[in-house]
Order: C-alpha cells, then sequence, then structure tokens
C-alpha cells in the first residue's frame, strides 16, 4: 500500500527534528546550564534521553517511511514522554535562559533580551503543538490502518 502525504509529511518531518535535537544536544555544558539546579544525575539522565530521543527520531522517521508499525507506536510513546518533561521543566528551562540573556555572557543586547525571550518561548509553545500533533496524528484510525496493512 502507497502512504498518504500526511506519514511522509510527518516521517520527513520526524527525521528533520531529530538532526534539529542532535544538534541542540552537542553541548553538554549549555545543556547543563539550562536545568543548573538539578542534581548532576538527573542533568546527565536528561541528556541521554534528549540524545536518545533525536536518534530515535531519526531512525523511526525513516520506519515510519515504510510504515513499520513499531515505529509509529514507538513514536507515539516517546514523544509522550518529551511532551511531559517539557511540561514540568520548561518553567525551570525558561527561567534559566532568562537569567543568561541578562548575563554579560550572552552577547545580546539589553534591549533586546525581551524580544529574544518571547521568540524563545513562541518557539518552545510550537515545538510542544508539533510533539502533540504527532501524537494526534499517529494515533488516528485511518493512520493506524495504513501501518497495519503493510
Amino acid at each position: 500500500m502507497e502512504r498518504s502525504r500526511g506519514i511522509t509529511f510527518y516521517g520527513i518531518t520526524i527525521i528533520a527534528y531529530g538532526v534539529y535535537n542532535l544538534l541542540g544536544a552537542g553541548n553538554y555544558r549549555q545543556f547543563t546550564l539550562m536545568f543548573k539546579p538539578l542534581p548532576q544525575a538527573v542533568i546527565v539522565a536528561l541528556y541521554v534521553f534528549t540524545v536518545f530521543y533525536a536518534v530515535s527520531c531519526l531512525y523511526c522517521g525513516l520506519r515510519i517511511l515504510r510504515l513499520e508499525d513499531w515505529a509509529r507506536k514507538f513514536m507515539v510513546v516517546l514523544t509522550g514522554i518529551s511532551v511531559i518533561l517539557g511540561l514540568v521543566l520548561n518553567r525551570l528551562v525558561t527561567g534559566n535562559f532568562k537569567e543568561f540573556l541578562l548575563s554579560e555572557n550572552s552577547g545580546v543586547p539589553p534591549d533586546a533580551v525581551n524580544s529574544v525571550f518571547v521568540y524563545t518561548i513562541v518557539f518552545i509553545a510550537i515545538i510542544t503543538v508539533f510533539e502533540l500533533s504527532i501524537i494526534y496524528f499517529f494515533t488516528r484510525p485511518g493512520v493506524i490502518q495504513q501501518f497495519k496493512r503493510t
């Protein structure tokens, strides 16, 4: 069976999202700054999850394009975990990011701090909506049926 345009779109977008996440996880030192009051073991676990999630997006995105049902299910579960972690940790991360923006190390002019911060909040909201759309799309009966027919 030929896959729908929606599955093709999400498969390719999930692959691109995996690349984006890998690039974002590239600097462990910067990663730790975003979670600084948390214990080091928790920060390491979050970093490992971030890298695992990124690699999983790459691999599962490719497998979704082949209509492999396990990849669809795995992405729904993993994305659900990511959404929950995001909702729990976003306040901490945005607070640390605002603090960083206000510091001299950021290199952001003081009059641009609020604009950069608002952009970041909007970007986080877009990512959250995208992840929720993955869960919604891949749990729809018509989409599930396409994976079952192969």
